[in-house]
């Protein structure tokens, strides 16, 4: 195995896991070491941004924020899994009209209230929620906050009762849950019978790679590539010193993002995320730079 590293996008196919996709890559590519940013049910298709080698220990850095995805809700019926994998438990309902979906998505954007599909690997009482519910005892799951900043009906199908839509939302946002509450609130019933994720943040599947076309050769995107110099700050060579041993350093001023990391840079080159621990104060909550690094600095 060879000690590669960098970020590699990919449009997963329907019918597999995400897990096995980058067990699938870490073997074309040849690396020990891999993860993804976010995974896909194995029946949703579309964007997964996966990191190999030393990279790994960037993705919760990555900005996967807001995810767009297109899917299509077929109204009438539900399925125990809220998509096209699940079990028929409801039919018989009836497939509004097109003005009335339209009308109803406007219900549907902001800061809103989601009850996750019990089929989800969210724990409940040590035990993932999917397990529970195919033992037939499905768990009350809790709502949880999510946002979603456009909603939109890309096509309408009267005849065979589907419907397109895209949505921009949060992490975290169930596209199966909000296929069940739009026929919900339509007096119906209904489910995501195709989910593709297109976006994550600053990254698009049409830059995406299919599985079966990676290989040893795949160009992988650099650090520098995912996170741009001048959004960064750039460092001495006396603070990237100071980094190394994990001490603090000052910086009259630099974008801060939202969660109080900076990245910094030397020669163009990514050295580490910096944690804003006051004003003008930084500490080294990653040392990246493979020459010096010693691993995480202590935080």
């Amino acid at each position: 195995m060879s000690v590669r590293s960098g970020f590699l996008l990919i449009d997963k196919p329907g019918g597999v896991s995400s897990f096995s996709i980058v067990r699938t890559m870490r073997s074309r590519l040849s690396v020990k070491k891999a993860g993804h940013a976010g995974t896909l049910d194995p029946q949703a298709v579309g964007l997964m941004v996966c990191a190999f080698g030393k990279a790994t220990r960037l993705i919760r850095y990555l900005p996967l924020e807001p995810k767009v995805y297109e899917f299509t809700v077929t109204f009438g019926s539900q399925t125990d899994t809220l998509d096209g994998a699940g079990t028929i438990v409801a039919s018989g309902g009836s497939v509004p009209s097109e003005s009335a979906v339209t009308e109803c998505l406007k219900d549907f954007t902001g800061e809103l209230l989601q009850i996750p599909p019990v089929y989800s690997a969210l724990k409940v009482g040590g035990q993932r929620s999917y397990a529970l519910a195919r033992k037939g005892t499905p768990p009350e799951l809790q709502p949880r906050t999510i946002s979603v900043e456009r909603f939109s009906l890309l096509r309408y199908s009267g005849g065979d009762g589907t419907a397109d839509f895209s949505v921009t939302c949060s992490g975290g946002t169930y596209v199966r849950a909000l296929a069940r509450d739009i026929a919900e609130k339509l007096g119906t019933s209904g489910y995501a019978s195709a989910i593709r994720r297109v976006r994550c943040g600053i990254f698009d599947v049409l830059n995406a790679y299919l599985p079966d076309t990676v290989s040893s050769a795949t160009r992988l995107f650099t650090p520098e590539e995912v996170f741009p110099v001048h959004t960064g700050v750039e460092l001495s060579e006396t603070m990237c010193g100071e980094i190394r041993h994990g001490k603090n350093i000052r910086l009259e001023r630099g974008p801060v993002g939202e969660n109080g990391s900076v990245m910094a840079f030397h020669k163009n080159k990514l050295i580490a995320v910096l944690r804003n621990t006051g004003p003008g104060e930084f500490h080294p909550a990653l040392v990246y730079d493979v020459a010096t690094e010693s691993g995480d600095a202590d935080t």
